[in-house]
Order: C-alpha cells, then structure tokens, then sequence
C-alpha cells in the first residue's frame, strides 16, 4: 500500500522579524483554552461566504479568507471581494498560501490557478489546459500546485516539474515483494521520504538510501491506522505529518525528528472527526487539528497551545499581532490578542470595588461576598459573604485598622500584627438606623473615626464600641480629610464639616452643585471625581477642571508619581500632570474594553507596577500595561492598486483618495488626520477614510495620513499624488510660450515706440495748428472790421467833442486788447476770466451800437465759476458773429443773452441773439456786394475739433435758428464742455 502526499501550504510575512512576533504570543505555555465570546463576521458584515475553508495573512497584515464564494481581504473594519467577476478562475477556492512578495496564492479545482497581487487576479493554465483539483504548497523559493502531477510556474504556464506515478510504480514493485505498506512524500526528483514500518527513510528516485533508516513507530501497520490526515513539506527542510494518534516533524536535511502524541498535547482530539491543516510560516509552523492549533518552532518546540470553543472549525490561524482566527461553516470568530493575552475573573458578576488590605488584594461582589484574589496563582477565596451592597475598602494606614465596608456589617483588619486578621463586625448599638449603611469612613486626628451614611456624618470611637450621628445631611457619598479639614461629597456637591455642622462650599466654585462619586487627598490637595462633568482639583477655595476629563464620571483616583490614574465611565483614563498648571495636564493613555476590559463603564482599579485591575458590572479583568499590545502603532494603507495617482489636470478637479487603517481589535477607535504636503502645513482631522483635493495644479504632491490610537500611538503614511500637466503647461511649451511671449514683447516694444513717435509727431502737428488756430483766433477776434469800428467810434466821439467818451471807449478797448494777449497764451482760463473779457467786448460793442444792443449775462448758482476751467479764445467769436450777423441787420432794437448752466461732470453755455437769425444772415451776406467773410467761425470749429481729440474735453456744438424751434427770430447756438475723467 502506497500514499504519495502531495504536500499543504505554508506562509511568509518576512515585512515582521520574529522579536516582535515573540512580544504578542505567550510562549512556553501549555494551553491558552479561548473561552471569551469572539467577535463574529458573516456576509452581512461583508465577507463573500459563511463557509470558510481556510485562513491566511500577507506581508502587510491584511487577512485572507478563501470561501465557497471567492476570496476576501480584512482589514479589521471592511471586506474587499475576489469573485470570477474580479478575475477568478472558480469562486470555490479552498487554499491560501502567501509568499514574500506579499502574493495571496489560491487552489480551487479549475484550469486555471494563480494569484492575487495589489488587488489584482492573475491566472494562469496550466501545459495540459486540463481541470486540475490541486493542493498547494510551497518550498523554499517555489509556490507549487500538486495534482496527478506537480506543477511549477514558468514563463506564464503551470509545467509539470516532477512525476510521482513513477516513485509509485517503484514503491508497488518493493510492497509486492515484502508486503510492508510504504508511505512515499516527494521532497524533489532527487530526494524523497519513505515512511513505513521500519522508520523513516530518506532515497532518491531509484530508491537508494541518502540517509540511514531513522527509527520510529509510526501507525501505519493496517490501512485504518496507515492513513495520515494530513501531510505536508515547505520550509527549513521541514516536513509535518498529522497522523491519527501524534505529529511527526521532520529535518529531511539534518534527517531527525520529532514525534507529539495526542494524548500528550491535548485531549479529546478524533481525527475520524475532526479536519486538520498544516501552515509553514516564517519562524513556526502552525498545526490546526480539531479544535485545537500547535504552534512549533523550528527546533520542534510546542512553543503555544490554543483551544477554541467552536466545535469541528475549518480553521484556526493566529495571525502576527497574536490574533486566533476561526473559521467554519458559519462563518468567522475573532479572539483578539488583547483578550487572549489578559486575564479575567468573576464574569458575569458585578465588581464593585478593589483594594489592598495587608498586602492582599480584595474584591468586593454586589450581592455577594468579599474576595481575596492571591495574585500569584490566579485564585480567589471567598472570605465575607455579603448579600447586599458593596460601598468600600478603605486601607487607613499608618492607622491600625481598615476597613470593609458593606451592607449593614462593617469588617475590621487589624494591621501590623503578627497575623493579621479580618473580623467582621457589627455597628455599635445606635438609635440611628442609618448608621447601618455607613459609605465611607476616615480617620480623624488619630482620637476616632468619621464616616458618612446615606443620611448623616457618624462619629465612632477609636476602639468601633460607639457610634452616635453628628450631623444630618442627606445624599452623602464620601467623606476625606485635608489637613484639618473634613470634606464631604455627594449628589449636590462639595460640603465641608465644621463646628460639627456641615456646610455647603460657597461661591462661583463649580464643585458646588455638581454630583460627586469620588473625593481623593493627596498631598494636600483635595482631587474631585465627579458625575459627568470630570475630575477637578480643590485647594485654598479654588476649584480647577481638567479639561481633558469633560464629560467623564469619575469614581476612581489614584495618583502614582506625575500621572494620574481614572476609573470612568469610559474607560481607564492616564494623565500626566502638568507641573505648574494642573489644567493643562494631558491625556497620555486609555484602555477600553478592546483592550481586555470586559466592559468599558468602570467601577474601580488597582494599580500593582505593571499590572493593572479593573472591575466592571460584568467582572474583573488584568492588565499589563507595558505589554507590547498596547504599543503597537496603525498600520495605515491606501486602497489604491498604484504607489502613485496620477492624473491630467483636465480630468484633475477632483482628486479622491481613500485609505484604511489593519486593526483587528481596535478600528473604532482611531483618529484620523491628513494634510497634503506642500500645499497644507498643519493636520487637519478627518472622520472619514477619504479626502477629496478639488483644482490642483499641475505638480507633484504628498498626501500624508496619520491615525492615533487610544494609547496615543501614532502611525502614518504617505501617497505621491502627481497632477500632469495639458500640453501648452509643460516646460516646453512653457519654454516656448516664454521665447514667444518675449518675441511678442519686443514687437509691442517696437510698435509702441513707433506708434509713441508717431503720436508725438501728431502731438507736434497739432500743437502747431493749435499755435496757429490760436493765433488765428486771436486775429478773428481783433479783426479788421472790429478795430476799424472802434477807431471809427473813437473818432466819432472825438469829433464830437465828447472827450469823455472817446477815453471811456478807448480805455475799454486797451484793455480788451490786453486780456486778448494775455488769455491767448493760456491753454485753459477760468469762467470767471471768460464772462470778463465777454464783459468787455460787449461793452464795448454796446457803446458803439448804444441803445440798439442789450445784453445779459446769466449764471447758475450751482457753476463755480471761479473753479471751473474754459479753454481760452472760444466765446468770443460766437459773441462777435451774433453782434455783427444777427443784431447788425436788425433795424430795431437787439439784445445777446449770455447762459451758463451746471451739468453733470461739466457745464453748458447757451449764446442767443434776436437778431435775423442764421438762414437770413447768409441771405444777407450771398446778396452783399462786399466780400469780407469773418474765418473767426472756422477757425473755431477747427479748435473745437482739435479740443476732442486731445481727449481733455468732451464738446458738443449746436447752431440753429430761433425759428426752426419757435416764432421767434435770431440765431441759438449752444455748447456743452464735460471732462471725461470726472
């Protein structure tokens, strides 16, 4: 009888060296039996199926689940799928292996096998393109499939490396003859194992011995004894044998063995019954038969034993962080390595309190009993049984005695004795019913006690022979000296006990009205846990909150050295002190129930160096808080198949990163932050696992996440976001962009200077028509018809003998004469100066036409006219063309009207006569048999133009006849002046 064993699986995560693995497991212990309830994962927490075959871990920590559904991938918070719609060859996928590139490797009975890596599924067929049903195993540096044939990976195909039909025809021939059943397992094609009655013999492929035959009995004299359950070779030339009564591993190199029976490791093992499987990893090999697993190391050590509760599970794995996963037809259970590595008593029950008395450990049990815990062999005795309520254990050193204190008995220890002992007593004979439910008590100048009930402070002798009440007050809690003083607390604040009355702490204190659960000296200074609203610090009248206990019920304090430790509602809190300023003391630490409590609203504590007790509602657990499972660091990743995103910045408006955080036992409370380096300097806090950048530019950049646990331990990571740019934003085109931008710049440059040139060419020209306009305009306005009329009335008057008014006139006329010179050399004169020169023009013009001309001259309040500029030589000509075309060929008597009006950003000026009016003018003048035409009208028209284009003035110019508009005759023309810049 022949059985070629074609081999299990084993498992690589060399990303952790084996000190750090050492830290998380209890080695050298014989068993751990997992009896806590686990946490439990089916499909509708997202895994593919309830039925789990097998369990594995990769090199970065995540955990494999292969299923009769697909494959799934755990990070201790969300399942990612691998079905056939990922790429699976068959969603019935029976094994795991992984190897050091961090590849998960799956057997399922298909044409196709292969691997899972960054998410992605690779398959390969395999040379014959046949369905193979394989096991999977690896060696040293090879993953193999082991079918009719084992197969090796090569050049994208599964080829056969090795033929055991012809060991098998080898070994039938030797079972022939001798009638001996041979057990054969193919190491190589040079070196395989024999295994039959003789020992366990080491040939090569024609059956030679390599090795000399190594004794051992092994069951395998008939065939129901013969058959192993599971056999299997992999790393440090280790083979491992499940046989139905023992393990056997075996060095085929240093050919030695080693041999576990059952009935040695463990009890009520029915390989008949129970599955078995065999995982090599790095430093141990893991061996699942039952409901138990083996852990060995390499030198053939059982190095850790752990029962589970489940009964015939598929698998057992204990991953890296001293995790045990199961696995079954119902899916997964989870016992974390914070429960599994912490120890816990009276479950179920509710601990009340804890505390030293004599150097042992008490424990107090609502309803119950007093305890007394012995920590070195993890026992408990009960010493006090109590059926009702638990209030305190008060240890009053250096005072002799201390206390129990419980129900209607209070127990006495009698400290520095000999053999010190615990006596229960009764309260002394009272009147007072309420000294039978005494809360707290404390010691008061050495002479006698005081202690507090839910009714009254009760003072009791030193000897505990009398006991009368002092003082009423309902609600009481505790009860603590400071100094020479005695606070009380209970739910309606802080009291003091004075001149045996007890009196509420006044002022703006906020200790006054809150709930108090708990009241601690220490050096002098009173520290107040309260009901919900934190601890607080009381010393000289002054009360100071910890900010970073809001919202906490303390009911425990202890302060060990610069830390203070708190027994809350949530949780076990650690503070470091500040120095000068409590307030700002840190929170520095916390355990929750993920950390081994068996319940997070806390009753008490104890703290004995290391290790720490906590009692709960639901029992008692012990904690060692140096334990390196409460340094670990997140391992923070990113669910994204690539190192690096990249995108183009079209597509780049919204760039969304998710990532995630493998924690198995503690993913609910971490904190998340990130910040994208170089744009962002400081952590910005997130409660989700993804950020969303929106309009990045084009450029590289650095997202870093970070996640802190509830230990304060930080992780991070980082992911390179690279954000390409479009075509015309890359540095060619930038290259280029800049050479023709500057080529275009020098153009602009040569254009502006041209174009500059040419303006001031144009400026110059028009300087000089204006020069000449000017010149022009001060000629029109002393033109020969104005100065030959002037002499002619000058003349007139002299002729007449009228002195006076031939110097009158002669006096107005030089000094018209003046102002023309002197407001012809300004660009720009004021109103003021206009309306005076139109003064004296008219005034004179008036004296020569006497009672035929009239004139007025009208200005609007609203105009400055002192301010407001005119360019010069304007209004003149149109006064002068008024005088001599419209009232001049009038018979009876004319009058000029003179209008200056505000508008907005400027001004309007209205010239009217009553003369003949403009269309009866040029009558006149195309009748006239003289040819003297005045140019003043061009000339002005030419100025006006010149005016617009200088851009300093906004002018508008209107000539029309009085009756085109009405019944009246003369000549309107009117004119606007507005600055553009106003």
């Amino acid at each position: 009888m022949k059985v070629v064993c074609k081999g299990c699986a084993c498992f690589y995560f060399l990303s952790f060296n084996v000190q750090n693995k050492l830290t998380y497991l209890l080695y050298l212990l014989t068993t751990i039996s997992v009896a806590q309830n686990p946490t439990t994962y089916t499909t509708k927490d997202g895994l593919s199926s309830n039925f789990v075959y097998d369990i594995t871990q990769d090199t970065k920590g995540f955990v494999w689940f292969a299923t009769n559904r697909g494959i799934s991938k755990f990070d201790g918070d969300t399942f990612t799928n691998f079905t056939t719609a990922e790429g699976l060859p068959n969603n019935d996928t029976w094994k795991l292996e992984a190897d050091k590139q961090g590849r998960i490797w799956y057997a399922s009975k298909s044409k196709r096998q292969g691997y899972i890596e960054k998410d992605s599924v690779y398959s390969y067929a395999n040379e014959q393109n046949t369905v193979l049903s394989p096991v999977l195993y690896k060696t040293e540096s090879h993953m193999h499939y082991s079918s009719d044939f084992i197969y090796e990976l090569k050049n994208g195909t599964w080829t056969k490396v090795m033929d055991p039909s012809l060991l098998n025809l080898k070994i039938d021939s030797i079972e022939n003859k001798t009638g001996d059943n041979q057990l054969a397992f193919p190491i190589t094609s040079e070196k395989n194992i024999i295994i039959n009655t003789e020992g366990i013999n080491l040939v090569d492929s024609n059956l030679n011995p390599l090795k000399k035959t190594l004794p051992v009995i092994l069951p395998i004299n008939n065939y129901s004894l013969y058959r192993i359950s599971n056999a299997s070779h992999g790393y440090k030339n280790t083979f491992v044998g499940v046989f139905f009564n023992s393990i056997l591993l075996y060095n085929h190199n240093k050919h030695s063995y080693t041999l576990f029976k059952f009935d040695e490791l463990a009890q009520k093992i029915n390989l008949a019954e129970d599955s078995s499987n065999i995982r090599f990893l790095t430093n141990e090999i893991q061996v699942k038969v039952g409901s138990f697993l083996f852990i060995f190391n390499y030198e053939y050590q059982l190095i850790h034993k752990v029962q589970v509760s489940e009964k015939k599970p598929n698998a057992i794995f204990q991953d890296i962080y001293g995790n045990i996963w199961v696995g079954s037809g119902s899916g997964i259970s989870l016992y974390t390595s914070e429960y599994t590595s912490c120890n816990t008593y009276f479950k179920g029950k509710v601990t009340k309190h804890i505390g030293i008395l004599n150097n042992k450990i008490y424990v107090g049990i609502f309803k119950d009993a007093f305890y007394e815990f012995d920590e070195a062999k993890k026992s408990t005795t009960l010493r006090l049984p109590l059926q009702e309520s638990v209030y305190d254990i008060e240890d009053l050193s250096p005072h002799p005695t201390s206390f129990l204190l419980g129900g209607k008995k209070y127990y006495v220890s009698s400290v520095g004795s000999a053999s010190p002992t615990l006596n229960e007593k009764k309260y002394p004979d009272t009147d007072n019913y309420d000294l039978a439910i005494l809360k707290d008590i404390v010691t008061y100048k050495d002479t006698f006690y005081l202690g507090v009930t839910s009714k009254s402070v009760t003072k009791i002798n030193q000897d505990i022979t009398k006991a009368h009440s002092i003082a009423y007050k309902i609600g009481l809690l505790q009860i603590e000296g400071v100094g020479n003083s005695i606070f009380l607390g209970g739910s309606d604040g802080l009291h003091k006990f004075e001149n045996g009355s007890v009196q509420k702490i006044t002022g703006e204190n906020p200790v006054v009205d809150v709930s108090i659960l708990r009241l601690k000296n220490n050096n002098d200074t009173l520290y107040v846990g309260t009901d919900g609203n934190g601890l607080y610090t009381y010393a000289t009248n002054t009360a100071t909150h910890l900010p970073e206990t809001k919202g906490l019920s303390v009911k425990e304090i202890i302060k060990i050295k610069d830390t203070l430790w708190l027994a809350t509602d949530k949780g076990v809190k650690k503070l470091l002190i500040h120095p000068s300023d409590i307030s700002k003391s840190k929170l520095i630490d916390q355990f929750f129930d993920t950390d081994g409590l068996l319940d997070t609203n806390v009753n008490d504590i104890l703290i004995k160096g290391n290790k720490l007790f906590v009692t709960t509602d639901v029992g008692m657990s012990e904690l060692h808080t140096n334990a390196a499972i409460y340094k670990k660091t997140p391992q923070l990743y990113f669910k994204h198949k690539k190192d690096t995103i990249q995108q183009i910045y079209s597509e780049a408006n919204d760039v969304s990163v998710s990532f995630g955080a493998i924690d198995y036992s503690n993913s609910n409370n971490l904190q998340f932050s990130y910040r994208l380096v170089p744009n962002q300097t400081q952590w910005t806090e997130t409660a989700t696992k993804a950020v969303t950048f929106s309009n990045l530019l084009p450029g590289t950049y650095t997202l870093q996440i970070k996640a802190t646990n509830q230990h304060f331990k930080t992780g991070t990571a980082q992911l390179s976001i690279n954000i390409k740019p479009l075509w015309w934003q890359t540095m060619w085109a930038t290259i280029v962009f800049w050479l023709a931008g500057i080529l275009a710049l020098l153009l602009l440059i040569i254009l502006l200077k041209r174009t500059i040139k040419k303006n001031e060419q144009k400026r110059s020209e028009r300087d000089k028509r204006v020069a000449g306009l000017e010149l022009q305009a001060l000629r029109s306005q002393m033109n020969p018809h104005f100065v030959h009329n002037s002499l002619n009335a000058i003349q007139y008057y002299i002729q007449r003998n009228e002195v006076e008014l031939s110097e009158n006139y002669l006096s107005k006329f030089s000094k018209l004469i003046r102002l023309f010179f002197e407001y012809s050399r300004r660009e720009n004169i004021t109103l003021q100066e206009e309306i005076e020169l139109l003064k004296h023009y008219l005034s004179i013009e008036k004296m020569r036409f006497e009672d035929k001309l009239t004139y007025e001259i009208i200005i609007d309040q609203k105009l400055d006219i002192e301010e407001q500029n005119i360019p010069s030589m304007i209004l003149q000509p149109l006064i002068e063309n008024a005088v001599n075309h419209g009232i001049f060929h009038k018979t009876e008597k004319g009058t000029i009207s003179l209008t200056f009006l505000a508008i907005k950003n400027g001004y309007k000026i209205v010239v009217e006569d009553d003369g003949v009016g403009i269309n009866k003018a040029k009558e006149i003048y195309k009748a006239s048999s003289k040819n003297y035409q005045s140019k003043s009208s061009a000339v002005l028209q030419e100025r006006l133009e010149l005016l617009k284009q200088s851009k300093d003035w906004f002018i508008t110019h209107t000539i029309q006849d009085r009756s085109d508009i009405s019944n009246d005759s003369g000549t309107r023309v009117t004119l606007t002046f507005i600055k553009p810049n106003l």
